[in-house]
């Protein structure tokens, strides 16, 4: 025979099962809280890092990448011939520009430097074809620097 369980023992054994069942969500509720607190941690300190780190960079970024100020006009010049003829130029066009009192390159920068040369569109300038332009950098002293040569051509 098969003993039917009493009143007292299926309480005694719901309680047992409701006391359990409380301490397991408890454990799983204190350790999802704990889970959620280092994910929200984790995901704080990587932001902080990130903002930190974006900071650091523009701020060496804009203290030593220097800024593009430096545009001065070339006006060139050639000697003309004594020749009474015709007004023709005799040497090569020559142009000079200096930075202004305060302003100087830093020694091991990289510089991009530009020249924009504008010439009439003429037969004349079409039939002179390629020409070559030279820029020389010179210290404040006047000692030669550096000198670069490009070929170029009119666009048409």
């Amino acid at each position: 025979e098969v003993a039917l369980p009493t009143f007292t023992s299926t309480r005694d054994h719901l309680a047992k099962t409701i006391q359990n069942t409380k301490k397991k969500a408890v454990l799983v509720a204190e350790r999802s809280t704990h889970a959620a607190f280092s994910f929200v941690s984790i995901i704080l300190t990587l932001v902080l890092v990130l903002a930190v780190a974006i900071f650091l960079y523009l701020t060496f970024y804009y203290a030593y990448m220097p800024v593009d100020i430096y545009k001065l006009p070339v006006n060139f010049q050639f000697e003309p011939c004594n020749s009474t003829e015709s007004i023709q130029k005799c040497s090569h066009l020559k142009g000079h520009a200096t930075l202004g009192r305060g302003q100087s390159l830093s020694q091991g920068q990289t510089y991009s430097m530009n020249i924009h040369l504008v010439l009439p569109d003429n037969s004349v300038n079409e039939d002179h074809g390629m020409f070559m332009t030279c820029l020389t950098l010179c210290s404040r002293r006047g000692e030669l620097v550096d000198k670069s040569c490009k070929s170029a051509m009119m666009q048409y």
